[in-house]
């Protein structure tokens, strides 16, 4: 497991450092929606059934293809997924969707992704400091493994794909990644 994890770190220290360096190329293609969030669900799916959350998705199926790199946005939900699941406590639940512009505020030409859950949520300080590696001082948080670096690699990944992370969340309520 020590080896496991410190393979993680590495890994995510390396992607932090390519993400800096500028030497991270997408390769854009057209995808379809559903298939890049059931891609990401396929890669988390034994941490939501271990800690017994209701998992709800709600991707269109005539929502436009969108142009990205699959890898990177499969690596993108699965971070927030993972976070989603580790954040929330036995028995909650975590919703994932997609919506266009012909459902939201969303604009043309774009889709919004989001990840939403009913777990610990975060402070405004907490909110603050998502900008750096970070890792917030609640005992659901310390107990689980975990680099704080996820959400600055997915950051700069949607940041590479034109997008922006929003985050809202309050404690105890839970939070939404879009």
């Amino acid at each position: 497991a020590n080896v496991n994890r410190m393979g993680k770190l590495v890994n995510d220290l390396l992607e932090i450092s390519r993400l800096e360096a500028g030497r991270i190329k997408l390769k854009l293609e057209q995808l379809q929606p559903k298939e890049v969030v059931d891609e990401a669900l396929a890669t988390i799916q034994v941490e939501p059934e271990a800690r017994e959350h209701s998992l709800e998705v709600h991707v269109p199926g005539d929502l436009l293809p969108l142009t990205g790199d699959r890898d990177r946005l499969v690596q993108i939900l699965a971070y927030l997924l993972s976070n989603a699941c580790l954040y929330t406590p036995k028995g909650g639940t975590i919703c994932v969707s997609v919506s266009g512009p012909d459902r939201t505020a969303v604009p043309p030409g774009q889709l919004l992704f989001s990840i939403s859950d009913t777990g610990i949520g975060m402070s405004a300080e907490d909110l603050a400091n998502l900008d750096k590696f970070f890792r917030a001082d609640h005992d659901l948080v310390i107990s689980q493994p975990g680099t704080g670096l996820g959400i600055s690699i997915a950051r700069g990944l949607i940041e590479l794909h034109g997008g922006e992370l929003m985050v809202e969340s309050e404690p105890d309520r839970g939070s939404t990644f879009s």
